[in-house]
C-alpha cells in the first residue's frame, strides 16, 4: 500500500530520478501530432557513430514534397524525438555512416541532412541521397 511512509519515500526517489536523468527539450516544436501523410515502408534502427542523438534512434520517412526535400520522423527514446522533421539535401563536409542503411558517407556525398533553428540534437546525422527513396516511390499506408 502506498500510504506507507518507507514505500512513498521510494517511490518518491525513483520519481525523482527518473525527472532528473530525462534530457530537456530544446524547443516544443520538437514533438507534435503529425497530420495524415505519405508514410515509407523503410523505418530501421539507426546504427550510425555516436553522437547526442544517435544510439537507438529509429528513422521513418513520413513524405517527399520534392527530390530535394524529405520529411522525416527520428525517434530516439533516450535524447530527441523529431516527428515531422524536414531534411535537405546537401554536401556532406565529413565522413559518416547512413542512418538508414549504416553504409559509410565519404565527404562531398550527396546526402540528406535536418536543417532547422534552433539547430537539432540531430543535426550533424545524414542519409545517402541514393539510400533515399524518390517522392514517387513512396506509398500511401494506413494508420
Amino acid at each position: 500500500m502506498i500510504g506507507n511512509p518507507n514505500r512513498r519515500a521510494r517511490w518518491t526517489a525513483i520519481v525523482r530520478l527518473l525527472l532528473n536523468s530525462a534530457p530537456p527539450m530544446s524547443s516544443p516544436a520538437q514533438v507534435h501530432e503529425s497530420a495524415p501523410c505519405m508514410r515509407s515502408a523503410i523505418s530501421r534502427p539507426h546504427v550510425g557513430a555516436p553522437n547526442k542523438c544517435a544510439s537507438q534512434a529509429r528513422v521513418e520517412i513520413v513524405e517527399r514534397p520534392c527530390n530535394g526535400l524529405a520529411i522525416l520522423s527520428w525517434r530516439d527514446s533516450r535524447s530527441c524525438c523529431y516527428v515531422e522533421q524536414h531534411w535537405h539535401l546537401r554536401v556532406a563536409r565529413h565522413s559518416g555512416v547512413c542512418a538508414l542503411t549504416g553504409r559509410a558517407i565519404t565527404r562531398g556525398a550527396s546526402v540528406f541532412m535536418p536543417l532547422s533553428r534552433p539547430r537539432p540534437l540531430n543535426a550533424d546525422e545524414m542519409i545517402l541521397a541514393e539510400a533515399m527513396p524518390a517522392a514517387r516511390e513512396l506509398q500511401e499506408v494506413p494508420r
